[in-house]
């Protein structure tokens, strides 16, 4: 895969660019690092140390941006709830042995989730098996949290209202999502946990420190009252985003953001 500069989402095949598929003039880069599972997950604990947590993640049995399970979701539901059912029932499985761990959060985490599910979609695929784990976290006194770029609004409220959800983000704003942060902050923010929501481009990419620092101060305004907050980018860091960008960001947290 190439990365190509300027297109932070993106990426292409190299033969697409025209790179042959063998060649003598790039260094091909491979991981070394070969820990997986509970042992990557107690190097990683031991790294970090105090300076954060590490979350474990699971995926909700939902539907993916696959053109072909949309289509056979709507053509056939029946088959497709037979296929999450048992997705669901490994989900769990899985999520009881991350939880023997004693994880700080467990973190839940599908891309685009209620892009590709709209609501009546999540709640007759999703929602019940949200219910489940996060019931199940609680009582192992592990918090849980909800990573879902795109739409998010109707989701927010689902998890306050019908599950034991601890914390959610990353609380996109339009278009790309459909969260006003003090919005969300009045409606829901003494229940659960928010965070986000800076605009991944145009702020933390594309703007300045000024451009920033002024969008930290308007999100630590707009949810940080009560406490409950974490400040953050609205979805993810791009590649090629400035360091001083992100330098500002942690400036301002521990600055404007201290109570």
């Amino acid at each position: 895969m190439v990365y190509t500069i300027g297109h932070p989402s993106s990426y292409v095949l190299a033969r697409d660019l025209g790179f042959p598929d063998s060649h003598d003039t790039f260094e091909i880069i491979r991981p070394d690092y070969t820990a997986v599972d509970r042992t990557y997950f107690e190097d990683a604990r031991r790294y970090l140390g105090n300076k954060g947590v590490v979350a474990p993640l699971v995926s909700l049995p939902c539907l993916s941006h696959c053109e072909e399970e949309m289509l056979a979701y709507y053509d056939d539901p029946n088959r497709t709830r037979q296929e999450k059912q048992a997705a669901g029932e490994a989900m769990m499985t899985r999520a009881k042995e991350i939880l023997s761990w004693k994880p700080e959060v467990l973190m839940i985490g599908n891309s685009g989730m209620m892009l590709f599910n709209p609501p009546s979609v999540f709640r007759d695929l999703a929602l019940g098996w949200m219910k489940e784990l996060t019931a199940l976290a609680k009582a192992h006194g592990v918090l849980t949290h909800v990573h879902c770029c795109g739409p998010e609004k109707t989701q927010v409220k689902m998890a306050v209202e019908e599950t034991d959800l601890n914390g959610i983000e990353p609380l996109e704003t339009p278009p790309m999502g459909d969260c006003i942060l003090k919005e969300i902050k009045e409606q829901f923010g003494s229940r659960i946990a928010l965070k986000g929501n800076l605009h991944t481009t145009d702020v933390m990419l594309l703007g300045s420190t000024a451009d920033v620092e002024r969008a930290c101060k308007q999100a630590i305004d707009d949810a940080a009252a009560g406490g409950g907050f974490i400040l953050s980018t609205g979805d993810q860091t791009p590649a090629d985003t400035p360091l001083d960008n992100i330098e500002k960001m942690v400036y301002v947290a521990q600055t404007y953001g201290r109570y």
